[in-house]
C-alpha cells in the first residue's frame, strides 16, 4: 500500500474513536496500516474484535511497546510520498511540454506546406481538419496535465500542513506543550551556534516537583497531570525572549537561559520557585487543597566544550543537592567541586 493511501485511512480512524490529533496518535495508526509491525496490529486488532474502547493512553502504551523512539519513521515516509508527489508533478509538467512542442511542430509543419510551391496545392479544409484534431489533442492534454497538477497539489498541500504539525509537535510535549527533550536539544543547538558567535553567557535550570509520588497517590494521575501543567504554565509566564522551557520527562524540567549569567539565572529561578510555593491549587470537583506544591532547582552555566548532556548533569547535580538539604530551593552548581 502506497504512504499516500495509508494516509487517507489513518485520519477516519483518529475521528472514529475521537482520538487527539497528536503525532503519537498518528504514527501508531500509520504503522498499523503499514501492516509491518505484526505485534502492534495483532494487539490492536485484539482490541477492535473485543470491541475495547481505544483511547489516548492505550495508542500510547502500544506506542511505548511497539514502537518506542521510531516515531520519526511514519513522518519519513510521508515525507517520501510528498518528494514522490513532486516528482510526478514534475513528469506531469515534462508530458504537456512535449505535447506543446509537438503540436508547435505540427503547426510548423502545415505551414510549410501552405508555403510551398507546387503544381498541386494542398486542399486548405484537409489543413484546416488536422489543425483541428491537433487542437483537440493538445487541449486534451493540457486538461489532463491541469487534473493531474491540481490533484497533486492537493495532495501535497494536505502532506506539506501534516508535515509541519507533525514536526512542531514532535518538539513538543504532548502534556504541556512546552518543548520536549527533542525540543530542548534543537534549542541547545541553536543557542550554542548562536553564542559562540556573540559569546554570551548560556545558564541552565533543572526542576522537580517535590513529592510529586504523594500527589499522584493520594489525588490520583489526573490531578498529577494538572499539576505538570501548572508548572510548565508557570515557567512559559515567568520567562521571556529566547529562553526555552522544556518537560524533560516525568516530573522533570529543564529551562535554557540564553544570553543570562548566573546571577540573573539566579533571580529567574527564585521567581519561579516562589510563584509555584504561593500557588495553592484545588480540585476541580470539590475543591479539596492539594497542599502546598514546590519545586527545587538547580542551576548552571554553559562551559566550553559542554555537550548538552554534560550541561544538564550538572544543573541535574545542583538540584539534587537542593533536594538533599530539605528541597523547595535554588542551588547553583559548585563548579570547585
Amino acid at each position: 500500500m502506497q504512504s499516500i493511501d495509508i494516509l487517507r485511512l489513518v485520519i477516519p480512524q483518529i475521528s472514529k474513536y475521537n482520538l487527539a490529533a497528536t503525532p503519537v496518535n498518528y504514527t501508531v495508526w500509520y504503522e498499523y496500516y503499514r501492516s509491518i509491525n505484526i505485534d502492534l496490529k495483532q494487539a490492536i486488532n485484539e482490541y477492535i474484535e473485543q470491541g475495547k474502547k481505544i483511547t489516548n493512553e492505550l495508542l500510547e502504551t502500544f506506542f511505548d511497546n511497539f514502537i518506542s523512539d521510531q516515531d520519526t519513521k511514519a513522518f519519513k515516509q510521508a515525507q517520501s510520498e510528498l518528494i514522490h508527489l513532486i516528482s510526478h508533478l514534475s513528469e506531469t509538467t515534462k508530458t504537456a511540454d512535449s505535447s506543446a512542442s509537438n503540436f508547435q511542430q505540427s503547426l510548423q509543419g502545415y505551414g510549410k506546406q501552405i508555403d510551398k510551391p507546387t503544381t498541386t496545392p494542398p486542399n486548405p479544409l484537409d489543413i484546416i481538419g488536422n489543425l483541428i484534431t491537433e487542437t483537440q489533442t493538445m487541449i486534451s492534454s493540457l486538461q489532463t496535465m491541469r487534473k493531474q497538477i491540481n490533484e497533486s497539489q492537493i495532495q501535497i498541500n494536505e502532506l506539506e500542513n501534516k508535515l509541519n504539525k507533525a514536526t512542531v509537535e514532535n518538539l513538543n510535549d504532548i502534556l504541556t506543550g512546552i518543548a520536549n527533550r527533542k525540543g530542548l536539544i534543537k534549542a541547545f543547538d541553536e543557542v550554542l551556534l548562536q553564542s559562540q558567535k556573540t559569546r554570551f553567557s548560556v545558564s541552565l535550570l533543572m526542576l522537580d516537583i517535590d513529592h510529586f509520588k504523594k500527589v499522584n497517590d493520594t489525588h490520583g494521575h489526573l490531578v498529577g497531570d494538572k499539576v505538570i501543567k501548572f508548572i510548565s504554565e508557570t515557567l512559559v509566564t515567568q520567562i521571556k525572549g529566547q529562553d526555552t522551557a522544556s518537560r524533560y520527562g516525568g516530573e522533570e524540567f529543564v529551562v535554557l537561559l540564553p544570553n543570562t549569567s548566573l546571577k540573573n539565572a539566579h533571580i529567574i529561578a527564585e521567581s519561579i520557585r516562589t510563584k509555584i510555593e504561593k500557588t495553592r491549587l484545588r480540585r476541580s470537583n470539590n475543591q479539596q487543597s492539594l497542599g502546598q506544591i514546590t519545586i527545587s532547582i538547580g542551576i548552571t552555566h554553559y562551559l566550553k566544550n559542554d555537550s548538552i548532556e554534560s550541561f544538564i548533569d550538572r544543573a541535574d547535580a545542583a538540584m539534587y543537592e537542593s533536594k538533599q538539604n530539605g528541597r523547595n530551593r535554588v542551588t547553583i552548581y559548585n563548579h570547585e567541586n
